[in-house]
């Protein structure tokens, strides 16, 4: 296990005014410890299936992240694995979870590991999770949990912060979408155009400056990433679908058939 700390990011202050040009940016940073797999190695997910970003993960020293692939892909192979006990505990059904959508007893849980730099990332959450949401969550069959998974650029562990901070105000969801909408190139992920969007889904900057400098928001993105690596995640999205690993933005008809298995195997009528 790297022993190596995992230092407090570089955070505005609640005083700091919203940065509203370039030359106000602040960077804000999450920097990733790199954990080995242990003995949840076995339980690793295999994540290079098409449809997935997977740059290695790699934190402050350089050293690449958890690698995951020697075990077949279902995604790649066509064929879904069984589902996992240890991984179904990934599952948290917190009630009032902001950064979840779906009953907190829905039969099928979905958890979703992601990275707002991601572009499979966002193909699904622009794509394909509005017709699950409408499919399956409004029906009360599914629940979709996020999980922060910043590993490719400082942009995203920025944007990480940033989505728990629109959280705390009960708009992770509008942020997730605004943000993957979003068209600002390079400065997409500086804290002057995060701010920007957060006040559009009807956050006050300076509270959402407050929250993005939080500690506890800085922990919560680093308990998500770390509990991603010890189970084997190392790319971008990846999910668990009751214990089932799937991988990357697959086809809607892909998505209905893991979770309406997943459906059966909890003995739920399908809607």
């Amino acid at each position: 296990m790297d022993e190596t700390p995992f230092p407090a990011p570089d955070r505005p202050t609640a005083d700091d005014p919203a940065p509203e040009v370039p030359e106000r940016r602040r960077r804000l940073v999450v920097p990733v410890t790199v954990a080995a797999t242990s003995a949840v190695a076995a339980l690793a997910l295999a994540l290079t299936a098409p449809g997935s970003s997977n740059t290695p993960s790699a934190g402050p020293s350089g050293k690449p992240g958890t690698n995951a692939s020697a075990a077949p892909s279902p995604a790649r192979s066509g064929e879904l694995v069984a589902p996992d006990p240890e991984l179904a505990k990934t599952a948290r059904r917190t009630p009032g979870d902001p950064m979840a959508i779906g009953a907190v007893d829905a039969p099928v849980v979905m958890v979703e590991y992601s990275d707002f730099a991601c572009t499979y990332c966002r193909k699904f959450a622009l794509e394909t999770e509005p017709a699950l949401i409408a499919r399956y969550v409004d029906a009360g069959l599914l629940r979709i949990e996020w999980r922060d998974f910043p590993y490719l650029s400082e942009g995203s562990k920025r944007a990480a912060l940033a989505g728990r901070a629109a959280a705390k105000h009960g708009k992770f969801w509008e942020f997730q979408q605004a943000l993957f909408q979003d068209s600002a190139g390079e400065d997409r992920f500086e804290l002057y155009n995060l701010a920007k969007i957060a006040t559009a889904v009807g956050i006050d900057a300076k509270d959402f400056a407050a929250d993005m400098a939080d500690k506890a928001t800085y922990d919560a993105v680093r308990t998500d990433f770390e509990e991603g690596q010890a189970i084997g995640v190392s790319a971008t999205p990846s999910f668990i679908v009751n214990g089932r690993p799937f991988t990357g933005a697959q086809p809607l008809e892909a998505f209905a058939k893991v979770i309406e298995l997943a459906a059966v195997e909890a003995g739920a009528p399908l809607p």
